[in-house]
C-alpha cells in the first residue's frame, strides 16, 4: 500500500465535500459516481456560499 495521496484521491475528497453539500456536477464522471451514492442529493448549481 502506498502513502502517497494521489491527484485523483484529492480530485475524489475535494468532490465528496461539495458532493455533500448537494452540488449538482456538471462533469459526466462526477455525476455518474455520486449519482451511486445514497446520500448525495444534488441540490444547487453552486455552493460556494454554503461551504
Amino acid at each position: 500500500m502506498s502513502d502517497h495521496v494521489t491527484i485523483n484521491d484529492l480530485d475524489l475528497m475535494r468532490n465528496e465535500i461539495y458532493a455533500e453539500y448537494g452540488l449538482i456536477f456538471t462533469s459526466p464522471k462526477w455525476q455518474e459516481y455520486f449519482s451511486t451514492k445514497e446520500w448525495y442529493k444534488p441540490l444547487y448549481t453552486n455552493v460556494d456560499a454554503r461551504l
